[in-house]
């Protein structure tokens, strides 16, 4: 790792961090229920009567993807803004593609837009599903352009649940709400990064593949022919991406400014040009556009944006290793570990040890849907599981479970990323993770370094993808992928 990085706020070197341990949680997308469950098994996090707090030598990185699909938008941003602002230093927010996407309703639930047909450059035309008017467009955007179909509904519940106002209305206002200067999603943004060093683990939201590592969009005063840059050294790759997100940032909450100034019939005039989704690119006029394009997966042409917002290590659902030249760089620029999430892999993190490099990701948003058997698995290893499952869930075995209806997409399952940055190994990481699955099976345990791994991040001649090890004695947890993003958990005794 590069040794001195001054003015970079998205490096910390090991040796600052000597006897903290640093918690990690991802992809929450509104849902409440998760998030409190979440700060129950913390172990960097309390819930106390003064709300939430970080404990004492402890930093929390909260990976991104705050809303959504729960009816927990606004509390887990207030919850996340708190930490934050209590502990500027210790507390940081990696920002995904569904917090970048949102300042788009700055400008697309405007009058000037809702009153005529819209498109998004990705899918073509929108379609408002009946009149023209800022609450179909709002549903049609979430729900055709965001990946959110229920968050309309969602957030009404929401407004209910907090005293407030439920109307059609009232939930177009609170969108618009989080996006004045002084906002919740804007003051989000405003604290968040797109990726971060910890000693010698890198924090982001999606992945990193050849086109997209060291890769630096280019600014908003960038010609139409400037294609942006790249930077060898992954610290200063980080730098200059953060320079990057605060000045996109910066013109953004000078745009909102500017709306909310205005006085009526004015307004008009700020925005009038500023429609980024009917063209998308990195040199649209729009304050913000070009952060709103590097959270996209693809541009204009139909080709792959070379984002790490967007990029994933799962193909076709199943575990995908980075790309040899990408470990490389990644290793020789001092870094060891990966951590992630974005794309949702079973009921538990996935690891991946290639080369040196120990990828983790952590998003678990549709553990709910986990089978828990293959298709060759013995009568003794269903009889094995479903005893062990009454044993922790009061008689409740594995059809119980199973067959769930819950509305919560995780279902009983949570986790925890640990990383300690112990005395006696300053230039060294140590990871631990920690949680339940969704049969209510806990599991803990430290992920051993990459030279001394031998069975967890790899793959089994018979195809199954060993996650961890559980709590009972001699039982480990593996994953194999049966089609795309269908997932099937087994539990065996090895």
């Amino acid at each position: 790792m590069t040794a001195n990085h001054p003015q970079n706020t998205t490096y910390i070197p090991s040796n600052h961090l000597q006897g903290y341990l640093i918690g990690y949680c991802t992809d929450i997308e509104g849902n409440l229920e998760y998030w409190n469950h979440y700060k129950e098994i913390s172990r960097v996090l309390e819930d106390t009567d003064d709300g939430v707090r970080l404990k004492r030598n402890c930093y929390f990185i909260y990976g991104g993807d705050v809303c959504d699909r729960g009816p927990g938008d606004l509390r887990v941003l207030q919850d996340i803004l708190k930490l934050k602002k209590d502990n500027p230093d210790h507390v940081h927010i990696i920002l995904g593609n569904r917090d970048i996407n949102k300042i788009r309703l700055l400008t697309e639930l405007q009058p000037e837009f809702t009153c005529k047909e819209a498109r998004a450059f990705w899918i073509g035309d929108i379609d408002d599903k009946g009149d023209l008017n800022a609450v179909n467009r709002l549903k049609a955007i979430l729900e055709q352009t965001m990946g959110a179909p229920q968050a309309f509904e969602f957030r009404r519940q929401e407004l209910n649940e907090m005293g407030r106002g439920d109307s059609d209305s009232d939930v177009v206002q609170s969108f618009m709400e989080t996006l004045k200067p002084d906002g919740l999603m804007t003051e989000y943004i405003v604290h968040g990064a797109l990726a971060l060093i910890l000693g010698d683990c890198l924090f982001l939201h999606g992945g990193v593949h050849s086109n997209s590592y060291g890769w630096v969009p280019p600014f908003a005063s960038a010609s139409a022919d400037d294609t942006g840059h790249r930077v060898e050294d992954v610290a200063e790759w980080c730098a200059h991406l953060e320079v990057f997100r605060s000045r996109e940032v910066s013109d953004f909450v000078e745009y909102s400014k500017s709306i909310h100034s205005a006085a009526p019939g004015e307004a008009a005039e700020v925005y009038s040009r500023c429609n980024w989704s009917s063209e998308g690119g990195y040199h649209h006029c729009t304050p913000g556009s070009r952060l709103l394009q590097y959270g996209m997966g693809w541009m204009p042409d139909n080709s792959v944006n070379p984002t790490l917002v967007y990029d994933n290590f799962l193909s076709d659902g199943a575990p995908q290793p980075p790309p040899t030249d990408v470990i490389e760089n990644l290793t020789k620029s001092g870094v060891r570990k990966l951590v992630t999430g974005h794309q949702p892999h079973g009921d538990a993190p996935v690891v991946i040890d290639s080369g040196g490099l120990q990828v983790i990701t952590g998003d678990t948003s549709y553990a709910r849907n986990v089978r828990w058997f293959g298709p060759d698995a013995t009568s003794e290893q269903r009889a094995h599981v479903d005893n062990l499952l009454r044993q922790v869930n009061g008689g409740a075995g594995l059809e119980d479970i199973v067959h769930s209806n819950s509305s919560n997409t995780r279902g009983a399952a949570v986790s925890e990323i640990c990383i300690k940055f112990d005395d006696v190994f300053p230039f060294a990481s140590r990871t631990f993770i920690h949680g339940m699955l969704n049969n209510g099976l806990k599991y803990d345990f430290e992920l051993p370094a990459s030279s001394k791994n031998r069975l967890i991040g790899k793959v089994t001649k018979d195809g199954w993808w060993v996650k961890g090890r559980m709590t009972t004695e001699g039982l480990r947890s593996a994953s194999m992928t049966v089609g795309k993003r269908s997932t099937r958990l087994l539990n065996p005794i090895w």
